[in-house]
């Protein structure tokens, strides 16, 4: 047994220790959730290419590659999976991106994020689809394989620079992505702490404004009205209460001078309903809100700087012409070994999403244990 079956064999043990019940974990904890936004639809999707990824390596490390048809199958599934897992975690950086910056957004749905990932995968399949015709099962150094473009080299070209631009592509603009929600949260941060170092009477100014602006009903109104010749007069549904504030006269004179004596203007001076209490508990619920959508994103953003780093090395092999992969396999101790090792570091993507779930998000890991509690 060789070095590239040796290889193959380890990632498809990794594949069924820890890929699939991982994943099965991760679609089971996120699928719980009652209200899904799209962030988590998209995650429950790239845990379900990863999990048929790893069941496809199990297949793959199990089977012969001397049959043409398991060859097309399996070159074309796992290119698909690949390239449909690249744009569903562009999605998510889309996702975040509005989750954070524009959170008052309705761009974005459940619905919406399953229609995305389904046609991710399908658009996947498709555009590899050409390499089924050219798929040859081929031997090597003793090493069966399956050749995805067969004899064609300009197929070869165009499905080479093709991932690469994609790569590219999708890169660029989640690090655009990614450096506008850094901005955000880190404006979001300093306001906070601002906030709580003395910002009170600002606080308080902005909560007077609002309560002026509330409308109800009162237990003592005045009306102020003018004549035509402009002519201020105030006239008072009811006498007011000692408790009351008067200050229809000031009122009047301020209506007068801005151009609105036309317009009548009621004045609500009885307090407003809401206490003292329910103000500062909605800006907790909203920081709380804040502050997990904050952890969400730096989850995502770790998982994908893994992602891209693990899948370069793959994509560096691939721009390899064949005479290049043979001199480097035989000029280098272990060529062979070396170079299926960096080709099949790209799976563990498949293995190490779960981990980084429990370790940099709280909310996953208080679902996992209510889920072993329970």
């Amino acid at each position: 047994m060789n070095a590239f079956q040796l290889t193959n064999i380890a990632v498809a043990s990794c594949a069924g220790a820890i890929g699939i019940p991982g994943n099965i974990f991760i679609v089971f904890v996120f699928s719980r959730r009652k209200n899904k936004n799209p962030t988590d639809v998209a995650v429950i999707a790239l845990a379900l290419l990863d999990l048929f990824l790893c069941l496809l390596l199990i297949e793959g490390s199990a089977t012969s590659k001397t049959v043409r048809w398991l060859c097309v199958v399996e070159t074309i599934l796992n290119k698909g999976i690949f390239t449909a897992g690249l744009f569903i975690t562009l999605f998510i950086a889309v996702c975040r991106y509005f989750a954070v910056c524009r959170p008052f957004s309705s761009r974005f749905s459940s619905p919406l994020a399953w229609t995305v990932s389904a046609a991710s995968v399908v658009l996947s399949i498709l555009i590899h689809l050409p390499i089924a015709f050219h798929t040859r099962p081929q031997q090597r150094q003793g090493i069966a394989i399956c050749n995805a473009f067969g004899d064609d080299p300009l197929l070869r070209k165009i499905y080479v620079a093709l991932p690469s631009v994609m790569f590219g592509a999708s890169l660029a603009i989640i690090i655009v992505l990614y450096v506008k929600i850094y901005r955000v949260i880190r404006h979001h941060q300093a306001l906070r702490e601002r906030m709580t170092k003395g910002l009170g009477a600002s606080d308080a100014e902005g909560r007077i404004s609002s309560i002026s602006a509330t409308v109800s009903k009162t237990k003592s109104t005045s009306i102020i009205s003018t004549s035509t010749d402009r002519q201020p007069s105030v006239q008072s549904s009811s006498a007011p209460t000692p408790g009351d504030d008067v200050s229809s006269n000031a009122d009047t004179k301020a209506n007068d001078a801005s151009g609105l004596g036309d317009v009548n203007v009621s004045i609500n001076h009885k307090k407003p309903r809401c206490s003292g209490t329910e103000e500062p508990h909605k800006k907790r619920s909203t920081r709380k809100k804040q502050q997990a959508d904050h952890k969400t994103t730096k989850m995502l953003v770790i998982m994908t700087i893994i992602f891209f780093i693990l899948w370069f090395p793959a994509l560096a092999i691939q721009l390899m012409t064949t005479d290049q992969k043979f001199r480097l396999s035989q000029t280098i101790p272990k060529g062979v070994a070396i170079l299926a090792v960096l080709n099949n570091v790209r799976f563990i993507n498949q293995f190490i999403n779960v981990f980084i779930y429990l370790i940099a998000n709280k909310k996953f890991r208080g679902e996992c244990v209510q889920f072993f509690k329970s």
